[in-house]
Formats: C-alpha cells, sequence, structure tokens
C-alpha cells in the first residue's frame, strides 16, 4: 500500500513539475505594469500608468524622454508584431517563420514594396530616434525573456531604425487604401474575361491589380494576412458633421477603418503628454504618435498613404495646442 502511494506522490510532483515548467516557459515574460525601474536612456522620470483597458497613459517632462518611453512600452506590449512588420518592410521574414517564406521575401526585395525613406524635418527625426532608442533598449534589457512567440518560431527581434519606422508606416496605410481580397477577384476578371466584364469598379483599382499576376496579387495577400492587414473592406472613411447642425454648436468627427478584427490589433491605443504634445489616439505599432487622434485643439486622422510632407504634418497635428495657431480644427487627409 505504501508502494502505490509513494508511486502517486511522485506522479503528482512530475504532473506538477510539468505544467509549472510550461507556465514558466510560456508566460514567464509576461509585462510587468508596477513597480519603479531605472533605465538607461531616460534623462528624468517619466510616469506610465495603464488604465483598465489596457490603454498606456505616458506623462513626461520632454519630448525626448516621451518618445524613448513610448517605444519602450509598445515593444514591451507588442514585440513580436514590431518584429513581424519591420521583417516584412525589409523583405527578411524567413528569419522569423522559416524558408517557407523565401519566395515572399525575393518578391518583397524584387519589388521594392516597402522603400523606408522619407524626408521629414530635423527636429521630428530627432525624435523617431528617441522612439526606436526607446525599442532598442527594451531589446537589451530583456535578452532571454522575450515572449512565447518568438520561443515558438526559434528567432530573436532585431534592433529599429527610423527607416524601420518609415517601412512600417509605408506597410501599413498603404492597406488603408485597397482589399486585396477584392483586387485579387478583379485581377482574374480582367485576366481571363477582360476589363469589360470589371463594370462598377473604380478605374484606379483596376489599373493596380492589372499590373500584378496572380501569383504576386496571392504573394502579397499572404504577406499582407500574416498581420491581419488584407482588408476587409475598399477604402476607409472620415466624416465631419459641421458645427451648425450639432446642438451643442460643435462639429462631430467620425471614422471608420477597413481593418478587421485580430489579436493582436492593428491599431494601438496610447495617450501622451511630455514636452510639446499632449494627445489620445490610435497609432499602429511602428508608430509613436496617433495617426487617428485628438488634443484639446485638434481632431485628425490619416486615411491615405503616407510620405514624407503627411510625416511631418501628423507631428505637428500631435503639438500640444498652445504650439498651434488655431483653437478648433478638424483635419482629414
Amino acid at each position: 500500500m505504501k508502494n502505490y502511494k509513494v508511486i502517486i506522490l511522485i506522479a503528482a510532483a512530475i504532473v506538477l513539475a510539468f505544467f509549472l515548467t510550461i507556465n514558466i516557459y510560456y508566460h514567464g515574460n509576461t509585462p510587468t505594469y508596477n513597480g519603479r525601474f531605472e533605465i538607461d536612456g531616460i534623462t528624468d522620470t517619466v510616469e506610465v500608468y495603464t488604465d483598465e483597458y489596457g490603454m498606456p497613459h505616458i506623462f513626461s517632462k520632454n519630448n525626448e524622454d516621451l518618445f524613448f518611453t513610448i517605444g519602450y512600452t509598445m515593444a514591451k506590449e507588442r514585440l513580436f508584431q514590431l518584429s513581424l512588420i519591420k521583417a516584412i518592410a525589409n523583405g527578411n521574414i524567413a528569419d522569423i517563420l522559416g524558408d517557407d517564406y523565401l519566395e515572399h521575401d525575393r518578391y518583397i526585395n524584387n519589388s521594392h514594396l516597402y522603400p523606408g525613406i522619407f524626408a521629414i524635418d530635423d527636429d521630428y527625426q530627432t525624435l523617431l530616434e528617441s522612439f526606436c532608442r526607446g525599442i532598442n533598449s527594451y531589446i537589451d534589457n530583456n535578452p532571454k525573456g522575450h515572449t512565447v512567440s518568438f520561443k515558438i518560431a526559434n528567432s530573436i527581434p532585431s534592433k529599429w531604425a527610423v527607416a524601420d519606422v518609415f517601412a512600417a508606416l509605408d506597410l501599413m496605410t498603404n492597406n488603408n487604401l485597397a482589399d486585396l481580397n477584392s483586387l485579387t477577384i478583379q485581377n482574374a476578371v480582367n485576366k481571363y474575361f477582360g476589363e469589360s466584364h470589371s463594370f462598377g469598379i473604380e478605374i484606379d483599382t483596376i489599373q493596380y491589380s492589372s499590373k500584378l499576376t496572380i501569383n504576386e496579387l496571392i504573394l502579397e495577400y499572404e504577406i499582407m494576412d500574416l498581420i491581419g492587414a488584407s482588408g476587409s473592406l475598399i477604402g476607409s472613411a472620415g466624416y465631419v458633421v459641421p458645427a451648425t447642425n450639432t446642438v451643442e454648436n460643435k462639429p462631430i468627427f467620425i471614422f471608420n477603418d477597413n481593418w478587421g478584427y485580430c489579436l493582436p490589433a492593428k491599431w494601438y491605443d496610447l495617450h501622451a503628454i511630455g514636452g510639446d504634445y499632449n494627445v489620445s489616439g490610435s497609432t499602429i505599432a511602428g508608430f509613436p504618435l496617433p495617426i487617428v487622434g485628438s488634443n484639446q485643439a485638434t481632431v485628425f486622422a490619416n486615411l491615405g498613404m503616407l510620405d514624407g510632407e503627411n510625416i511631418n504634418s501628423l507631428f505637428e497635428l500631435n503639438v500640444f495646442p498652445n504650439k498651434t495657431n488655431s483653437n478648433n480644427r478638424t483635419n482629414i487627409t
């Protein structure tokens, strides 16, 4: 009888040890939201409060610390997503997901899909460098504790540079303009039945789809689908109800995008206060400021492709109200 008890206890201990090991392996790097941390690269104290919805509220005393902390916080919560976006933009998906994606990488590199080069103001360039230093600081401070996604993929994250921020913007905002599911069907109709059968489809969409082969469109769909950005509807939209048509005599701004639900979400919500900035809204993983957001003076959304001029405008729209020339603006680009 005693032998049976010993066997049962040993078996129970083995099972317990197994589940504890699995738990530590898969959940050992759960983000920490409480406490005080000393991080190289910050010049003054920064406070980060995460609300009940998981939205970070970052309070800084200067611009550089604000952008550094946004990068650090975003990496803490979305590092694998950041790494996958960066890999897609740079055409090295295979480094993360294996040789099955070598063809996709060749297509990205041969087509120069996401060049990631924009000319922006020097001050904004400096802030983006601070943002990248924040991402890289998190990577450096967690060399053995990356999330389960990296463990499953048997890969490690790579450091960020400003060119990666531009490439991520190019990659993700392009998706606001077209749905790759629809493009694949349109392309097939054009190739096999002629463009005369594509009635009701916008001309610029036809021109885009007709430039690519079926295989190329499928590759683009599979690439974008890795980050849940293959689209669900054609186009995004913004609406403004004029102040003269509202009871409170204030304009109402409505924005909808064409991204479906996925985990992790494509949007990243944040509230950032520090230096010249006091803004809240939604951005993408890989960019430090909202592309859909508001402050006390401005409501704004960028619905299309970004270039250097539009990136400058995004920074200007995010600036704290006392830095702007208008007290009541609504911006849609």
